[in-house]
């Protein structure tokens, strides 16, 4: 009984080993790719990729900027970028947005009226003595504020510096003006003056208007990096409604539009409104309002839409309020869009590969990002973008066919009928044990 039981289980086993290697086997045989894919580094799960172009550089980090093919294939908030070296392996890197950050700072001197000419041809002169904030206190400035008569006017104003108010050097020339809604009370030195004199020439005054009371500032600003942008111009049409115009600005390749410049003849003022896909509200810069104002020597313009937030959504709408006026008679449009720079370490490969398209995948956490200060002080070689290739199936690489005996064609049939004649023998022996 023993002896029986024992053979039961020996032709069991033999059984199962049988089947388990013809299985495997037959799986090599029918599946010969099955472990290609698997060792592969996932490449194929994005769309598009495009080569990172560099000529020779010693540099140790290399960047390139992102174009417009990449902002239309890429997610939004470009969380599937990722760059290979020539072996398929991942290299770590950054995005550098590029936007500005300042830190203002702002001094102010009073004034005092000192002297009043009125010379030929209209012309007012008034001398200003500027009240140093202490003693052995020197005085910087390179604004200055005048104050405006509530009448409508512009005025051309050349500005005079002096240290003791007897020998005068120009210093600047600007325009003062008041309109219903606008006004400019500001004249930008361009540089820095330690004048303790300023002289203001307010040409061809003949009304006589009073710009008795003049400030002195200084304002300056430590940029640490700008804005990267581009100019382009969109793809854009205009419907005309009763009150209004909408100006419609295709955005396909989600461009990152930071400006809308908007080219127009004549005088006009006119109020606008930045409306997104749904309706909803875009938050601009300044006033919303477009002016163009020319008088006889001079022009006062201001037609630039200025967006709080970069504009990425694949349209929107400028919505100029015409009320009772005929439409803006707009010649053309332009934008200006903010761009990403990708920076990385050099591994010494031959060639990167810059991959995107693929919406399943989340932001990736590098190290580099951590070193962005070192990495800019020590200088990165800038290269380029090459041309955009779509990764598909045909074009993936193939799976390595059979090779030798196994790539016969009848090979499969055979396995499958000595697999169930083995399995008929061993079981047919078991039933008669």
């Amino acid at each position: 009984m023993r002896k029986k039981q024992a053979l039961i289980r020996k032709g069991k086993g033999i059984l199962i080993v049988v089947v388990t290697l013809l299985g495997s086997l037959f799986f090599y045989v029918g599946d010969g790719v099955s472990v290609h894919s698997a060792e592969q580094d996932g490449q194929q799960d994005w769309q598009f990729s495009k080569p990172l172009n560099f000529e020779a550089n010693g540099s140790s980090y290399r960047a390139v900027f992102l174009d417009e093919q990449v902002y239309a294939g890429a997610t939004q908030d470009l969380r599937d970028l990722r760059i290979v070296d020539g072996k398929g392996q991942l290299v770590p890197y950054y995005i550098d947005s590029g936007y500005e950050e300042s830190a203002e700072r702002q001094v102010k001197y009073a004034s005092e009226l000192v002297g009043t000419v009125k010379k030929e041809k209209d012309t007012s002169v008034l001398d200003f003595k500027v009240t140093p904030l202490g003693e052995h206190v020197d005085i910087q400035g390179n604004i200055l504020t005048i104050s405006l008569p509530q009448d409508y006017f512009l005025k051309h104003v050349e500005v005079f510096g002096s240290y003791d108010a007897a020998a005068w050097e120009f210093v600047q020339k600007g325009d003062l003006y008041r309109t219903e809604s606008l006004k400019k009370d500001t004249i930008d030195l361009s540089d820095t003056y330690t004048y303790s004199y300023y002289r203001l020439k307010i040409l061809n005054n003949v009304e006589g208007l009073d710009f008795s009371q003049l400030q002195l500032s200084y304002n300056t600003s430590a940029i640490q990096w700008q804005d990267y942008q581009k100019s382009a111009k969109p793809t854009y049409e205009m419907k005309q409604k009763p009150g209004s115009t909408d100006i419609i600005i295709q955005n396909a390749d989600h461009l990152k539009i930071k400006e809308v410049q908007l080219l127009a003849a004549g005088n006009f003022k006119r109020n606008y409104e930045v409306l997104g896909p749904d309706e909803e509200h875009i938050e601009t810069e300044g006033v919303a309002e477009l002016f163009r104002l020319n008088f006889k020597d001079a022009t006062i313009a201001d037609t630039t839409i200025t967006a709080a937030l970069p504009i990425t959504s694949s349209s929107f709408k400028v919505r100029i309020n015409n009320q009772d006026d005929l439409p803006l008679d707009i010649s053309d449009i332009q934008i200006k869009y903010n761009l990403d720079k990708v920076v990385f370490e050099d591994r010494g490969s031959e060639s990167y590969h810059l991959l995107y398209g693929n919406d399943n995948v989340v932001k990736p956490q590098y190290d580099i990002v951590n070193f962005k200060s070192h990495i800019e002080q020590e200088g990165v070689a800038l290269g380029s973008l090459g041309e955009q290739m779509v990764i598909s199936e045909e074009t993936k690489e193939p799976a390595p066919a059979p090779k030798g005996f196994a790539s016969k064609p009848w090979f499969s049939g055979v396995i499958i009928v000595i697999s169930v004649v083995l399995i008929g023998l061993i079981g047919n022996k078991l039933r008669r044990t």
